[in-house]
């Protein structure tokens, strides 16, 4: 809709593709120290030492986004540009993301990467579809994690590195879904039964309707995983019951921002500002 608003008759369509995207900002990586962080991490459980700077594995991609940052967008010739430019980014850092991949789902099932960085960067294109990968790609999957500074390492790697703004609406719920009322999304008389009543009902509904009762259990598995995501994830405070959506987007938006003079404009529930589980993040 932004888009087709801002179209100006008699020029080309603006490019878009780099800027506008989509993933679970939650699972992935939010900043470059998250994975040296899980490396240092594992490197200690096997004796190692790790000191390689990710921000090397960046550094590729740089100059393709340095082309599409200076391109105007108002001629054909351009569009054509900020494709290709585009195109060549994500070449240069596939298999950097494919390391994100790996290290966010390893991240929730609390495993050991036991891979050689320092060797492995040398090929890290040996990466997409190795074993290793193929052994979290179902999760990945799933999941869809989200990697900041592999979208944009023109944000990450720049000396002030962050977004300037954050503007957004985080969903509020926890990371749980009931069956219940799953169900009633889809029949809405089953929250007026008994509990009995309502049992024997969704017994009923199962059998009737197996591809909604499979989206249930699809669900449930991906919220269970989510659950995971941010107990395990650079969410402080968040280890004690269902984890609030909330509170974990407060603390990747505070991650994601330029330190000095970033800015946030978000939509947050009172509790943020009075909950005990929130003082960390006021502070």
């Amino acid at each position: 809709a932004v888009w087709i608003h801002t179209f100006v008759p008699g020029l080309p369509l603006s490019f878009l593709d780099h800027n506008l995207v989509e993933g679970n900002s939650l699972v992935g990586i939010g900043k470059l120290d998250e994975i040296k962080d899980k490396f240092v991490e594992d490197q200690k459980g096997l004796g190692g030492l790790f000191s390689y700077d990710p921000k090397n594995l960046l550094e590729d991609s740089i100059e393709p986004l340095k082309i599409l940052s200076k391109l105007s967008d108002s001629n054909l010739k351009d569009i054509k540009k900020a494709v290709q430019s585009n195109l060549e980014a994500k070449e240069k850092i596939k298999h950097v993301s494919a390391l994100c991949d790996i290290i966010s789902i390893a991240r929730i099932r609390k495993e050991i990467i036991d891979v050689d960085l320092e060797r492995l960067r040398e090929d890290l294109n040996s990466l997409i579809g190795s074993s290793l990968y193929k052994k979290y790609e179902s999760e990945i999957k799933s999941l869809n994690p989200f990697h900041f500074p592999i979208s944009f390492p023109e944000v990450f790697l720049r000396p002030n590195p962050g977004f300037d703004v954050i503007v957004g609406n985080p969903p509020w719920e926890e990371a749980t879904i009931e069956e219940d009322s799953f169900w009633a999304r889809y029949f809405p008389g089953l929250g007026g039964l008994s509990q009995r009543a309502q049992e024997e009902e969704k017994e009923l509904l199962r059998k009737q309707w197996p591809n909604l009762n499979l989206e249930y259990e699809k669900d449930k598995k991906i919220k269970k995983s989510m659950r995971q995501a941010l107990i395990s994830g650079e969410f402080p405070g968040m280890g004690t019951g269902d984890p609030d959506y909330y509170k974990a987007f407060c603390w990747r938006f505070w991650q994601l921002i330029e330190k000095q003079n970033g800015r946030i404009g978000i939509v947050l529930p009172r509790s943020t500002f009075v909950s005990e589980g929130s003082s960390e993040f006021r502070n």
